[in-house]
């Protein structure tokens, strides 16, 4: 008993000097995020044939997105045009690897023009190097051979090695514990246009004289080359490097488009969405590949003909898991009178005019039924609205309160669409009257999302509708003859407002906790049986898309990671944005089931019984999953749009049969609907592609 007191004694004095100890042993540095975006749009055509693009317009858009993730503005770097030359960007890359330690969190943006550049040591298969052109780069040997008077060496790009390795440099630094995000909105190759969009690259590989090593064939080719098990190897292992994770905007062999923000400046597509997408990310969306499905959801509506990659630690937490898992809220960055405030977010966050919001005091979890104040947002820009409250209030300082946003506002919609290719002047000008009184359409003179165009064969004249993003015809051919100008302008008006239907589903972004009903796998198969499936590795490609080929069967399996029961329906929005109701679905022998049928427990997954044969038109599709707390039906809806309209359905149902209304529009009180049980929404988008 002696000897144990004795012991107990000395654990209590070991346990006293461990105390002691660790209270003058500095605490570690908390983990910090930084982020280096390199923008160059500033490009010198006359000398180096590249077109200047967008790309001053995506730093606000990152910059924003990132901050409201927790970077702090001073540890976040902006490298621009003429100081973003191939050395510029290397010492960037070296400074931030200075800057960094274990366990940061780091993004690095790429905006600007890319090309594929002779391959200088034979590791690629297809003999060229994916490449950012840096500032000053020539787009073809002539352009600098003009210029400098010798044929170009290939010295003022950017190769994906060098890339690679200054971004491992960082991975060494930051550790296994850290991540290494890296967005490239640019081309790696490709070669033509659409319309008056620009294209970030887009042109032949560069052609450098006596530069090309030949092949090896030992690696292979694909992405931008700096995710791949090649650049893990060039630096330590895996395992003691930090997570790498790369979103590209297209595959190496397309282009990469620009697009529009809500203000109507040119912006990248992939900078555009991704920032959107980090502005909204949803409570639990925990991981970089639920990141990118939204990415996906989004370039679905701003750049449907590209294809989105993404390659690495793709399952893992994004930076490390920290964000806040509450009810959204917004901060007040002005109070501008007793009555006005303004708050930190914009179009980019999903926010119209006419949303409803409830003040609360800072640190409230969810807005309640007695809010200190109430108002509608009066006007809006891409990062900042301006509410008009109720009723004065004695609010002094800005940082005392939270904003929740309390109604539910459509996407703001409006399809732009091309007449001048119409001969037929009475056509065209009819038809501008009818599109001029549409809610969600305009006549567009630029860039159109549908182009009407007027053929003649045999003798019969016809127009048809072309989603210009494709190329598909829209639903075929309409003939046109002397006395049928009202009959074509109402089938015209007709597919347009289709259109318009499926870019407003695409565009929708409603989030409820309680009835998360998502697409978690994609079961092909060679007939219309499940028991006769293919593997799923078939449809992924190497960027983590999911590819089917027309003709495949495919059975859907969906989960609900809701807290409550749920029911569900399913829209399709075709490449050519003609939207379906693919569930619920009649049946081969015309019955159909009951709504009842679509319905999930919480945290319980199923396999839909029914085939879903694929067939073009090629692009890209869109799933829509729409979730709620009671029996909705939008296939009858969709045939029968009055019906929802004249009172009974659910909110969706009640916003699907308004939008077959051409008048309806997406700006203004009727954009607005209650919500009150909740409404879930998420996205499956895969590419429709040829058979092999």
């Amino acid at each position: 008993m002696k000897s144990m007191r004795i012991i107990s004694v000395s654990l209590l004095g070991l346990a006293w000097l461990t105390l002691t100890l660790s209270a003058f042993r500095p605490a570690a540095p908390p983990l910090q995020k930084h982020a280096l975006i390199i923008a160059i749009g500033a490009y010198d055509q006359r000398s180096t044939g590249w077109q200047e693009i967008s790309s001053q317009n995506d730093i606000p858009l990152i910059k924003s997105a990132l901050q409201k993730q927790g970077f702090p503005d001073g540890n976040i770097t902006v490298l621009q045009d003429a100081k973003a030359d191939r050395a510029g960007i290397l010492a960037a890359l070296a400074a931030l690897e200075q800057r960094v330690k274990a366990g940061d969190m780091v993004v690095i943006h790429f905006s600007s023009h890319g090309q594929q550049i002779p391959d200088n040591n034979g590791e690629e298969v297809d003999g060229y190097d994916e490449a950012i052109v840096a500032f000053g780069a020539p787009s073809t040997n002539s352009y600098y051979k003009r210029s400098r008077g010798a044929d170009y060496d290939g010295s003022l790009h950017l190769r994906d090695e060098e890339v690679g390795t200054a971004i491992n440099g960082v991975r060494s630094k930051i550790g296994k514990e850290g991540h290494v995000l890296v967005i490239m909105d640019a081309c790696h190759s490709g070669t033509g246009t659409r319309g008056a969009a620009k294209t970030r690259g887009g042109v032949p590989p560069l052609d450098i004289p006596g530069g090309a090593v030949a092949p090896t064939g030992k690696a292979e080719d694909g992405g931008f080359g700096i995710a791949g098990e090649g650049a893990v190897k060039s630096r330590g292992t895996s395992g003691e490097m930090g997570k790498m994770i790369l979103i590209s905007g297209a595959q190496s062999q397309e282009v990469n488009y620009e697009t529009e923000d809500d203000s109507g400046n040119g912006v990248g597509s992939l900078s555009y969405c991704v920032s959107k997408a980090l502005s909204n990310m949803k409570p639990g969306t925990t991981t970089y590949r639920a990141l990118f499905a939204q990415v996906l959801s989004e370039m679905a509506v701003k750049a449907p003909k590209q294809t989105p990659q993404i390659e690495g630690d793709i399952d893992y937490a994004i930076f490390g898991g920290n964000f806040v898992a509450q009810k959204k809220y917004f901060t007040a960055t002005q109070l501008v009178d007793n009555q006005t405030i303004k708050i930190n977010a914009g179009r980019l966050m999903n926010i119209s005019e006419g949303l409803t919001v409830a003040v609360e005091k800072a640190g409230t979890p969810a807005p309640g039924k007695t809010p200190l104040a109430t108002g509608k947002v009066t006007s809006v820009t891409n990062f900042e609205a301006t509410v008009k409250l109720d009723k004065p209030t004695n609010i002094k300082n800005k940082v005392d309160v939270w904003v929740f946003a309390t109604g539910q506002l459509v996407p703001d919609v409006k399809v732009k669409v091309f007449l001048d290719s119409l001969g037929n002047t009475e056509l065209k000008a009819a038809l501008a009257q009818a599109i001029g009184a549409m809610g969600m359409a305009e006549v567009s003179k630029g860039v159109s999302d549908i182009t009407v165009k007027e053929e003649s064969s045999r003798g019969v004249v016809s127009v048809n509708l072309r989603s210009t993003a494709y190329g598909n015809y829209i639903n075929g051919d309409i003939p046109i003859t002397a006395n049928s100008t009202d009959e074509a302008v109402k089938a015209i008006t007709d597919r347009i407002q289709n259109f318009a239907q499926g870019k407003m589903f695409k565009a929708l972004n409603l989030e409820s906790s309680d009835y998360d009903v998502r697409i978690t796998r994609v079961i092909p198969s060679s007939t219309n049986k499940i028991t006769d499936t293919l593997s799923y590795k078939t449809l992924v490609d190497k960027g983590n898309f999911v590819n089917v080929p027309g003709g495949t069967y495919i059975f859907l399996e969906l989960t609900n990671w809701g807290d409550k029961v749920a029911y569900y329906n399913i829209v399709d929005i075709e490449p050519s944005g003609k939207i379906n109701a693919l569930l619920p679905r009649v049946q081969a022998d015309g019955v159909q089931p009951p709504v009842t049928e679509l319905m999930l427990n919480p945290g319980q997954k199923k396999v839909i019984p029914y085939a879903i044969r694929i067939s073009p038109p090629y692009g890209n599709e869109v799933f829509k999953v729409i979730a709620t707390g009671q029996a909705f039906d939008l296939a009858s809806t969709i045939k029968a749009p009055t019906a929802a309209t004249r009172g009974g359905g659910n909110p969706i149902q009640q916003l699907v049969g308004k939008s077959f209304n051409s008048s309806f529009s997406t700006r203004g009180a009727d954009a607005e609907f209650s919500d009150e049980m909740g409404t879930n929404t998420s996205e499956f988008t895969f590419k429709i592609v040829k058979k092999p």
